[in-house]
């Protein structure tokens, strides 16, 4: 290929998976990279384009059949395996990690301790950071916030407007949630023998009492099946049975449910 932009040097890493890893250096200007600067470790040209402006600086690591395209960014301490995708102008930094089948796209950002697997899709003007997990074929987009310890899976949507950070927390997002605003999810915690978050949303799902799912410990079903477990596994004590009827109380009065769930 002609007018490369950068080659391998002789500097290598063997990673932990027994990988082997080489440092990069630019053969050209471009960008605001300058030619001789060198950047971050990739297993082979094929990780990092030769065309546009993407670039892995720092000790940054593209391996496998990951590839970084476009105007894309890995920087720091960033690790991008498996068959990950980084395009468009996205960044991945920080020790994020991004791998198998995700995608990372137009002005996202994933940083901090994030990671994002699974066929999950990161696009838009959304930031994953702190130690968010992103997993399954769940989406954030638009100019969405996930943060703290918060877990979105299975195929949750996140697609808010606002850039008010109202996902910082240990929330659990799975099923078919979809979140289009801060109206949409609560977070209620500690509460319970395990102190645990209980995270309520809207989803695509239709249940008898409403589109309410409910996310705590080992649980993830409809606001009704939640209230009936409770009850279930709780009338022998009272403390955690008071805290939890407190909770959905709360959750229906939140999500504007004036009735009784079936």
């Amino acid at each position: 290929m002609t007018n490369k932009k950068y080659e391998l040097t002789d500097e290598s890493m063997k990673l932990p998976c027994g990988v082997t890893v080489y440092r990069i250096r630019a053969l050209r200007d471009f960008d605001f990279i300058e030619q001789g600067d060198l950047g971050g470790f990739v297993q082979s040209e094929y990780n990092l384009s030769h065309a546009g402006n993407a670039w892995v600086f720092d000790d940054a690591k593209v391996f496998d059949k990951a590839r970084v395209i476009e105007n894309a960014k890995v920087m720091k301490d960033a690790t991008v395996f498996d068959a990950a995708i980084i395009g468009k102008r996205a960044i991945v930094s920080g020790s994020a990690n991004v791998y198998k089948n995700a995608i990372v796209c137009d002005h996202a950002l994933v940083k901090d301790y994030a990671s994002v697997c699974g066929r999950a899709i990161i696009k838009d003007e959304a930031i994953v950071s702190d130690r968010a997990s992103v997993e399954g074929k769940a989406i954030i987009g638009m100019h969405s916030r996930v943060g703290g310890d918060t877990v979105v899976g299975d195929e949750a949507e996140i697609l808010t407007k606002s850039t008010v950070k109202f996902l910082y927390i240990d929330a659990y997002i799975r099923g078919k949630a979809r979140i289009l605003s801060k109206k949409d999810v609560i977070t209620i915690g500690p509460i319970g023998s395990r102190a645990s978050t209980l995270t309520a949303y809207r989803s695509l799902r239709t249940y008898a009492g409403g589109d309410i799912e409910v996310c705590t410990g080992c649980f993830h079903g409809s606001l009704g099946a939640f209230e009936f477990q409770v009850f279930e596994r709780h009338r022998d004590n009272y403390v955690n049975l008071e805290q939890y009827r407190a909770a959905i109380a709360f959750i229906k009065k939140f999500f504007n449910i004036d009735r009784g769930l079936d």
